[in-house]
């Protein structure tokens, strides 16, 4: 059994390895009182497990407030260039907006929960002449 096992799962986070995926689930509010436990788990795995992508799903989140966007860019900052990569999946709608306010949508890649493709990637109907 590894480190990050027993640490990264708890009431708050779960966690699902793929090859080199590893998925962060997210329960609960994403705020203050979890980013150091979730930021300590992104390096424990990032280390432990050499994982080169760190997805941190929120589609079971909560609040999501600022202090979750200041943890993965504190984890960006402090493993750049030997770090995993690290994204958000299922980002709530209101945390999306969020993340525009404060003009960060460059440094986070993220998806949102109610993401739709764009016009030019649906199927275009063909029309009968």
């Amino acid at each position: 059994m590894k480190k990050n096992d027993n640490f990264c799962k708890n009431q708050h986070v779960n966690v699902e390895k793929r090859d080199h995926e590893t998925i962060i689930y997210i329960v609960g509010d994403f705020d203050n009182a979890t980013t150091p436990m979730v930021h300590e788990c992104c390096k424990t795995i990032q280390k432990d497990d050499g994982a080169k992508r760190i997805v941190l799903d929120l589609k079971d989140a909560g609040r999501v407030d600022s202090s979750a966007f200041a943890c993965i860019i504190n984890y960006i900052k402090e493993h750049k260039g030997s770090a995993a990569e690290i994204s958000v999946a299922n980002l709530p709608d209101r945390a999306a907006e969020l993340l525009h306010i404060l003009k960060i949508e460059k440094i986070i890649h993220a998806t949102r929960a109610s993401s739709h493709p764009p016009d030019s990637a649906r199927p275009r109907e063909e029309k009968n002449a």
